[in-house]
């Protein structure tokens, strides 16, 4: 009886020292990977109760080494994974190799698929602005193998500006699931067929123009070495910046907006000082355009001013 009362009291002592066996972890000398992000199971065998054992194995360990690279991890750096997870993993005994050295699994680029993707963006953008063009691959060299693995191509908007290069890059990103992986530069021969302006006779610079100096043609205008003057604006706001050949096409480097104040012109002359606002006229010595200034020389005087250009026949100075 004696006894039986001293198990008796001694039980919640005895229960309270118990300690589960640890998970037994087995660690492999090499391993390759298909994934950009490790778990412990996929560089670990691990036995133990089912429930620790799901944990273990779905426990992250950080990035899959980059292609052609290599992860090595011990002993120390798993232990600190398991003992810093959110959740008690319980004890781990370790079995195997000190550690284990991660490479990526590589696997052939599919090149065709790329050129198609980005032939696909270059076409969506000329056809919102060209009724015909064409799209062909320039044979850029592509890499050949990347990570092993599932991806989706995405491609980065085109965004063709005022002069169409005659090569385009488009960008091609691999995507694995919400992470992307790489971005590949694929490079396209461009083709975008558009009316412009022939010049019909020569024009030296300054010259204005009319719809009766220049002939609507159809060009290759990835063709032009910059960006054209579109035929369907109006010219009657410009005029020359530089001499034109006769037979050239008409580029925007060619020409600049007519000036609000042309040199030579009679201008309102807007003084301020302070409060004070006086008006006069001048007489303006160069060309100017609104918001920047010109030289003008006062009707009164014979000094010669920086004023900014307000409007068509108004500058204005302070003093």
């Amino acid at each position: 009886m004696r006894k039986l009362i001293l198990a008796i009291l001694l039980w919640p002592f005895a229960a309270g020292a118990y300690m589960p066996e640890p998970s037994v972890a087995f660690l492999r000398k090499a391993v390759q990977i298909q994934k950009a992000a490790l778990t412990l199971g996929d560089i670990v065998s691990i036995e133990g109760p089912a429930d620790r054992v799901r944990l273990l194995v779905a426990l992250p360990i950080g990035p899959s080494p980059a292609l052609n690279t290599v992860r090595e991890i011990g002993r120390e750096e798993l232990q600190r994974w398991i003992e810093t997870a959110p959740q008690d993993l319980g004890a781990v005994a370790w079995r195997g190799n000190a550690s284990v050295q991660v490479t990526r699994k590589a696997a052939s680029l599919d090149h065709d698929a790329l050129t198609n993707a980005a032939k696909a963006a270059a076409t969506e953008a000329l056809r919102a602005r060209f009724r015909s063009f064409a799209v062909e691959s320039a044979g850029n060299p592509l890499p050949e193998l990347v990570a092993a693995g599932k991806y989706q191509l995405r491609a980065r908007p085109v965004e063709l500006g005022v002069e169409v290069p005659a090569r385009l890059v488009v960008w091609i990103e691999l995507w694995q699931k919400t992470r992307m992986y790489r971005a590949v530069p694929v490079a396209l021969n461009i083709r975008a067929v558009a009316p412009v302006l022939r010049l019909n006779a020569s024009l030296p610079s300054g010259a204005s123009l009319s719809p009766q100096d220049v002939t609507v043609e159809e060009r290759d205008v990835a063709a032009l070495a910059g960006a054209y003057w579109p035929a369907d604006e109006p010219l009657e706001a410009v005029r020359t910046k530089q001499a034109v050949a006769a037979g050239s096409v008409l580029m925007r480097s060619q020409l600049q907006a007519l000036p609000d104040v042309e040199r030579g012109d009679q201008v309102a002359l807007r003084v301020r000082a302070g409060a004070v606002v006086i008006e006069t006229t001048a007489q303006a010595l160069q060309d100017g355009w609104a918001n920047r200034s010109v030289r003008v020389r006062p009707t009164q005087g014979t000094d010669v001013v920086q004023a900014r250009v307000v409007r068509s026949g108004l500058v204005e100075m302070q003093e």
